[in-house]
Order: structure tokens, then sequence, then C-alpha cells
């Protein structure tokens, strides 16, 4: 049983999306605030997580698309996300 979608990126590493995470643990903090910590961590860029974006539409006529920002994270990233999310509860 798969709770969070695990792809393969460019390298063929397993990653997670970050916003997925995010909404499975059901965190109180805004998405921007707990993943500007990981940078904080220590995690490098295009080793440890991708950047990611996508158009989505919106219901705005003046502005009908949005671009959303989502990262990919290893999956040792990811469980070093968890690991410290878990010693701060």
């Amino acid at each position: 049983m798969e709770l969070i979608k695990v792809t393969q990126n460019a390298e063929g590493q397993s990653v997670v999306s970050a916003r997925e995470l995010y909404l499975f643990l059901e965190l109180q903090t805004r998405f921007n605030d707990w993943i500007s910590r990981m940078f904080e961590y220590g995690f490098v860029e295009n080793q440890d997580y991708t950047l990611v974006t996508q158009k989505r539409v919106t219901n705005n006529l003046k502005n009908p698309y949005t671009i959303e920002t989502d990262y990919a994270l290893t999956l040792d990233c990811a469980k070093q996300k968890v690991s410290r999310l878990a010693c701060t509860l």
C-alpha cells in the first residue's frame, strides 16, 4: 500500500512530492514556511531535491493561470524531514 506516490527522477532516484508529503502529514504551518525550513537544514538543490513548477488554472478572469511550486524530494531527504518533525512532537 502506497501512502505517498513515489516516482523516479531523470537520474533514476526515487522521489516524492514535497506537497504530497506536507498534505499527508497534515501540518498546521503553511507549506512555504515548512519547506523553507528544509533549506536551513543544509539540503542541496539538485542533489537532495529538485524544484518543480506547474501552471495551474484559476477562477480569476484577470489572472487565469498561476504557477505552483513543488519540490521532488529524494527519499533520504523526505525521511530526514519526517524524522526532524517527529523530534519536535
